[in-house]
């Protein structure tokens, strides 16, 4: 063999070899701009408000270089409908805002984290995309266990972020960590507050249960992060996660169900474990005063009945394009200053509940935009999940994600922002194009389960 015929192999195998180390840059990038999304006010803490927009934007040009160079590109079909009316909208609402200069600056924000978020869903495919989700929450868990016991051990009294050393006594809800693990918690960890460190916990249980039931592979590393996910849970005492984690074990319950029932039994299983979860979501309500003594919460969800019920007359004053599109409220200003003030003296920021927050800030306009955007691509999941049951579980893992942050949406407004937002975006996208894709499946309840 000559050395032009030996010549095409080696150059094949050394693009083989360029087309992995891509991927590989790939999936840590992403898992490091989910990383930031996750764990943002942690990030914020340490470098500031302008200083943290370094790294955002190192990880930003590394994903544009590598979108670039793998000969991906974005069409406009791609886009989610409702999600990209909604984007648009809350555009429009700076027009009207009651500061236009910042619900401007957030817009942007928003737009360029939607369109990362269908870059990130066309680039990667869905296994190469859960593994930078587990790579990110991974970080995010150990990060925060490292953060702790160091605070713990060594830290006197709750700790400040970086940016706040040297002011003195600080606002309870200024605080970065306060050092509780060796008693018990509650823990902050890196991103800084007990409900997202939980609800991160969370998403990586569920991509960590539903990769191991489809490779069967990594079986000590898997329980040893679930291990560390349910030390997390009881750590943190999140009663709102609690509420999200009951509901993924529900799904998961019924997708182990499935199949192992005939696919005529199908849906009546179904059925069955909808009522399931209706009754105990109707149980929560009316024991919720049990619920709120066992997590030393109040019954009104610590105290979220009291902002919704706050927020009630500002959203009647502005009912159809909201007071302005807000990343998190600016309580520099009124209404917002004193419309909820926290213990701690501290005006509240968020409105804790996806459609209310929407209400507020975009007017029923966007709160309907939104919702429909969230309904519709909890339907198609759920229709992919179903569909593939047999066959793939990792079609399954965007139903239980998406599953999990809607049960949080009721009690979060984490939806609309950063990492939450990112994940939004991502699922919704991947179940469109998804959806163009022709299936085939073998099962005989295709017939009850169209793509069109």
């Amino acid at each position: 063999m000559t050395f032009q015929d030996s010549a095409p192999i080696g150059g094949a195998a050394a693009t083989d070899q360029d087309e992995t180390l891509r991927e590989r840059m790939m999936r840590y990038t992403v898992a490091g701009m989910f990383f930031v999304g996750f764990a943002g006010k942690g990030v914020r803490g340490i470098f500031g408000d302008i200083g943290s927009l370094v790294p955002m934007l190192i990880l930003l040009v590394a994903f544009v270089v590598l979108f670039r160079s793998s000969g991906r590109s974005l069409l406009l079909r791609r886009f989610p409908t409702t999600i990209s009316l909604f984007v648009l909208w809350c555009g429009l609402t700076c027009f009207w805002s009651v500061d236009p200069m910042t619900s401007a600056q957030f817009w942007v924000l928003q737009c360029a984290l939607t369109l990362v978020s269908i870059a990130v869903a066309v680039a990667l495919p869905l296994t190469a995309l859960v593994e930078s989700l587990i790579l990110s929450f991974q970080w995010i868990i150990g990060s925060s266990f490292i953060l702790e016991v160091l605070v713990g051990l060594f830290g006197r009294g709750p700790l400040a972020p970086p940016t706040m050393w040297g002011r003195g006594l600080l606002p309870a809800s200024s605080y970065w960590v306060d050092g509780l693990i060796f008693h018990g918690g509650p823990i902050q960890g890196f991103p800084g507050n007990r409900n997202p460190l939980a609800f991160v916990a969370l998403l990586l249980a569920i991509c960590l249960v539903l990769r191991y039931m489809q490779t069967r592979r990594a079986l000590p590393s898997t329980l040893a992060w679930l291990a560390a996910c349910g030390a997390v849970f009881l750590l943190t005492q999140s009663a709102t996660v609690s509420l999200s984690t009951a509901g993924c074990v529900i799904v998961i319950a019924a997708l182990v169900v499935q199949r192992r029932v005939p696919v005529r039994l199908r849906l009546r299983v179904v059925g069955i474990f909808a009522a399931v979860g209706m009754l105990v979501a109707i149980g929560a309500f009316f024991a919720r005063h049990a619920i709120a003594d066992a997590f030393g919460r109040s019954p009104d969800m610590s105290g979220r009945s009291v902002i919704w019920h706050a927020v009630e007359p500002l959203v009647r004053q502005r009912p159809i394009g909201g007071w302005g599109w807000f990343i998190g409220w600016p309580t520099w200003m009124e209404p917002f200053a004193s419309l909820v003030i926290r213990p701690d003296g501290t005006p509240t920021n968020q409105a804790h509940n996806v459609y209310v927050e929407a209400a507020l800030t975009t007017g029923f306009v966007g709160a309907f935009l939104v919702t429909a955007a969230i309904v519709w691509t909890l339907l198609r999941v759920v229709k992919v999940a179903v569909a593939h049951i047999d066959d793939n579980l990792w079609d399954v893992v965007p139903a239980v994600l998406m599953i999990a942050m809607f049960i949080q949406s009721f009690t979060e407004s984490r939806m609309l922002f950063e990492g939450n937002w990112m994940l939004f975006v991502i699922i919704a996208t991947w179940v469109k194009v998804r959806g163009e894709v022709p299936v085939v499946w073998p099962s005989a309840a295709r017939q009850y389960l169209e793509y069109s």
